[in-house]
């Protein structure tokens, strides 16, 4: 990923953290990217691992 994708990943990560929840979305007038973190587990505090999916506006996983 480069620079921008990989910062949007660690804010969408850490707000997902922050707020308890699997789903973050992303958006501006051109794009849409929407995050499923289905291996985060929260009464833990884990971090999401390789089962969190990235999905771009064609909505298929990156």
């Amino acid at each position: 990923m480069d620079n921008n994708a990989t910062c949007l990943s660690k804010q969408a990560a850490a707000y997902s953290t922050r707020f308890g929840t699997r789903y973050v979305a992303l958006f501006d007038w051109d794009t849409l990217f929407l995050w499923n973190f289905a291996g985060k587990d929260f009464k833990r505090g884990a971090r999401a691992g390789p089962q969190a999916y990235l999905y771009g506006h064609d909505g298929h996983a990156r």
